[in-house]
């Protein structure tokens, strides 16, 4: 069993791939969001915003396409955590060779 991030696994094959906290803070990148807001001067970050958002879904589809046999997508339900965002952007199964 192998544990780390996107950025180790470019390029790289499992036959199972589980893909942890899967929620709004951890796959919209909340944390870079919030420090965009934070030193924003009053100007329209939305092309910023959306940006965050395309490396996001970028990042998902590499960790995504490790899978050759199995993709679990995984998150920890809580009032306060959602499921991510882009969980409706792909269809797995159009992301796992069988």
């Amino acid at each position: 069993m192998v544990f780390t991030d996107v950025y180790n696994v470019k390029g790289l094959e499992f036959d199972y791939v589980f893909l942890l906290q899967f929620d709004k803070f951890h796959y919209s990148n909340k944390k870079e969001k919030e420090k965009l807001d934070k030193y924003n001067d009053g100007g329209d970050i939305s092309k910023d915003l959306e940006d965050i958002d395309n490396d996001e879904r970028k990042r998902l589809y590499v960790a995504m396409t490790r899978a050759k046999t199995n993709l679990e997508m995984m998150y920890f339900h809580s009032r306060e955590t959602a499921v991510s965002p882009f969980f409706y952007d792909f269809d797995a199964k159009d992301y796992v060779r069988k």
